[in-house]
């Protein structure tokens, strides 16, 4: 008897395991109105396992100029993979059939994405002498009411980034303001795997691993340390049900005078939301990979 209870008890421990860190799939559909695109939609699929995340995004561009354009409902595809032991990230051209790799080293470090521009030093020397940048001002607002999304209860936060450049040249200013909420959770299947995995990321990337999470449109955009906001990006916990993110500009002509003119106009403006979880014993691959072998370039 001891012994058949012991064994019911061993299985029941395994089950018990392998649902927290079974392999998951989130499937979230989203829609955006963005400047010269006009509506977009699509599906983005999140796939985790222990040492691999996918990034498999589907898009329609449904604005009335594209259509006019293409004759018809442009489509477009674009797929990342996070593998951790093989210290890099695999991203998909779906229509010029590469895969391009990059060292997680690289991703992670911020100063990077500017080397690879060979006229940033010109720019830059350019910038300095015409344009005065002010340090980015970011908020992040915790709200003690909570809300259910979807039948998951959530902890809704938002933060917002404010942008703010002077052209010295022409007396004017422009201000880009980049606000988003999420609904967040922790009663939702697969986020053990999900948190591992960024528990992983964050090992070897250090706090740059947040510039790879929900928040990656602002912190791409927050050109300051993120050490300096680690503090309130640690509390921002679970998984993102949904997603709201507006970015609005501002341009302000002949400043501080009498002809001063302001013009706003909205960038962006996307929801996205969750509309499936899938929990797997093994991700399947072919979800998120070519059907045929595609060549593989290494940007260094």
């Amino acid at each position: 008897m001891l012994i058949r209870l012991c064994f019911y008890v061993t299985i029941l421990i395994i089950s018990i395991h392998s649902q927290l860190f079974a392999d998951v799939v989130f499937i979230h559909e989203y829609k955006s109105v963005e400047y010269m695109l006009g509506k977009v939609d699509g599906e983005i699929n999140f796939g985790y396992s222990d040492n691999v995340m996918y990034i498999d995004k589907i898009t329609k561009f449904n604005g009335n100029f594209l259509k006019r354009f293409f004759g018809k409902v442009k489509t477009g595809r674009s797929t990342s993979e996070f593998n951790l032991k093989k210290n890099a990230v695999y991203e998909i051209d779906w229509e010029k059939e590469y895969i391009y790799k990059y060292s997680f080293d690289k991703i992670s470090d911020p100063n990077w994405h500017k080397e690879k521009n060979k006229f940033t030093k010109q720019v830059n020397e350019f910038s300095k002498k015409r344009y005065k940048v002010d340090k980015p001002d970011i908020f992040f607002k915790f709200h003690k009411k909570k809300e259910m999304v979807k039948g998951y209860l959530t902890n809704p936060v938002t933060i917002q980034l404010n942008l703010k450049t002077f052209d010295k040249k022409k007396n004017a200013a422009s201000i880009t303001n980049i606000e988003q909420t999420l609904w967040l959770t922790k009663d939702i299947k697969g986020l053990k795997t999900y948190s591992e995995f960024n528990n992983k990321i964050s090992e070897k990337t250090g706090v740059n691993s947040y510039r790879l999470g929900c928040l990656s449109y602002i912190l791409k955009n927050f050109n300051k340390s993120i050490d300096s906001i680690k503090e309130n990006l640690v509390k921002v916990k679970g998984y993102p049900v949904k997603s709201h993110l507006h970015v609005k500009g501002s341009y302000i002509e002949n400043l501080n005078t009498e002809k001063e003119k302001k013009s706003t106009m909205v960038f962006k403006d996307e929801t996205m939301i969750l509309k499936n979880v899938l929990v797997t014993d093994k991700l399947d691959k072919k979800m998120f990979s070519p059907p045929f072998k595609f060549a593989e370039k290494i940007i260094n």
